[in-house]
């Protein structure tokens, strides 16, 4: 069963597989979570859920902040397929 607290509004990395969220909400591995991801530069945006897989706690030094990996479910090859072209066309983010 899904709760309804929002978890994060910030995404930090996204792939076909799964997304990488700011978040300092408390969420335990394994956890299932619902998920709306709004592709900027588009009018799309994926509605689905997941699995949280790690705990970015923010304590390393290549840490950028605490955030959540979650695991994303498949969503259908045609919703996939688009996601990785999606991608495909945005550039990598700067890291310092």
């Amino acid at each position: 069963m899904f709760g309804t607290e929002v978890i994060s509004r910030r995404g930090l990395d996204l792939s076909p597989r799964g997304i990488l969220v700011a978040s300092n909400v408390v969420v335990a591995v394994g956890e299932r979570v619902r998920l709306a991801i709004d592709l900027p530069l588009t009018r799309s945006s994926l509605r689905t859920s997941g699995r949280v897989a790690r705990v970015v706690h923010g304590r390393r030094e290549t840490d950028r902040e605490r955030a959540l990996a979650v695991d994303l479910e498949p969503m259908g090859e045609e919703v996939e397929l688009f996601l990785a072209e999606y991608l495909r066309g945005i550039p990598v983010p700067f890291v310092d």
